[in-house]
């Protein structure tokens, strides 16, 4: 079972008070914020996605210690008490590293 964890970048939209435009449309301001995204997938021999089984995609706009959460419900829900290996592909942040033992216990 391989596990990616990644953080992205979006734009949260929010209309602005205030008049419309000449065309009638509402302006509106947008921040960037940082997703926390998992893709989980069944790997081969060779660390390859396995075409048996689709990818799981999940995410949150909430801290890592809830995308941590997520990750948990998501593999006991699919059973990753009986894979052979879970092998870790994230970024080399600190906080990701923190809770890889919490995961795995």
């Amino acid at each position: 079972m391989v596990v990616c964890t990644e953080g992205g970048r979006i734009r949260i939209r929010r209309d602005k008070p205030g008049p419309r435009t000449a065309k009638g449309r509402r302006r509106y301001p947008t921040d960037w914020r940082e997703p926390k995204l998992l893709i989980l997938y069944e790997g081969d021999a060779e660390g390859r996605r396995s075409r048996h089984c689709a990818p799981i995609i999940d995410g949150t706009l909430s801290g890592p210690t809830h995308r941590m959460a997520l990750l948990c419900h998501d593999l006991s829900r699919l059973g990753v008490q009986q894979a052979k290996q879970l092998l870790f592909v994230a970024e080399a942040a600190a906080r990701i590293g923190k809770r890889v033992d919490q995961v795995i216990r």
